[in-house]
């Protein structure tokens, strides 16, 4: 399996170079998706398994806005997966908000301003660099696994971070995890 991230590292990630790497290493093992794998389970279940190391910096559903209440507990406002570290270089906390991607194309705009808050917040919060890292399909991996034609790919949403959406989201905030054949 062939996986990319768009734009390519530069300066910008530099203190998250490492951390995205480890990812891209542990999502390469995993077979090309087909329709026999399962589709996203599959990515998910990879996901999940590397959170499920207490020790590994992963975390599970964190709430974006500290404004929404638990009790009011809703899908738009959780990010799938945030990873923290420190990094040696700046000597400063990092988080990257994770969000996998498989869904339909209307869902794009949700799952863009949900980790631009987060990371927002936390930017302002701690003071510390944050990075929102979207978990995709490029072209090739849709057609290869026979996906819906509506589910969006890494194509669509660095349209909508770069145009679609520039006025509201911080595109520097964003990096895409695309996954191919």
């Amino acid at each position: 399996m062939e996986i990319t991230y768009r734009p390519s590292l530069d300066d910008r990630h530099k203190c998250f170079e490492a951390a995205l790497e480890r990812l891209k290493n542990e999502l390469s093992s995993l077979k090309p998706i087909s329709p026999a794998f399962g589709k996203s389970k599959t990515i998910r279940k990879k996901m999940n398994s590397i959170v499920s190391d207490e020790h590994s910096g992963w975390h599970k559903q964190i709430k974006v806005n500290p404004l929404i209440q638990d009790k009011k507990k809703k899908r738009n406002y959780f990010v799938e997966y945030i990873y923290d570290f420190n990094c040696l270089s700046c000597d400063r906390k990092h988080r990257i908000f994770t969000e996998l991607c498989f869904d339909n194309r209307e869902a794009v705009p949700a799952n863009l301003f949900k980790i631009d808050m987060g990371v927002r917040n936390f930017m302002t919060k701690s003071g510390s660099k944050a990075l929102g890292l979207i978990i995709c399909l490029g072209e090739s991996a849709r057609k290869l696994g026979e996906w819906d034609n509506s589910v969006a790919t890494s194509d669509e949403y660095e349209l909508a971070i770069d145009t679609g959406y520039r006025d509201y989201l911080n595109s520097n905030h964003f990096l895409t995890l695309e996954i191919n054949r």
